[in-house]
């Protein structure tokens, strides 16, 4: 049984718009802390490389996009955060 890929890929934003809101609604102060953005980014990030197995391009334009994806969600995830950081 073939399924459409545009299927997967209405699917995967969607599960991706309600990932993004889940995590929104679990910050429970009023303020945006250090934390929460590095998790929105992930998630949003991970959306978008899973939206991307789905989407119909091109090999080459895939390797591009997984590096530039990649590379935001290392920096995301291995970033430091100081303790000025988490105060503000």
């Amino acid at each position: 049984m073939k399924t459409d890929n545009n299927t997967f890929l209405i699917a995967t934003l969607v599960f991706g718009l309600f990932a993004l809101l889940a995590t929104t609604l679990v910050q429970k102060c009023d303020k945006v802390t250090v934390y929460f953005t590095k998790l929105f980014g992930l998630v949003f990030v991970a959306t978008l490389a899973v939206a991307i197995v789905f989407a119909d391009i091109p090999s080459d334009t895939r390797t591009g996009a997984y590096t530039i994806l990649g590379a935001i969600a290392g920096y995301l995830a291995g970033s430091k955060v100081s303790k000025k950081d988490e105060e503000d």
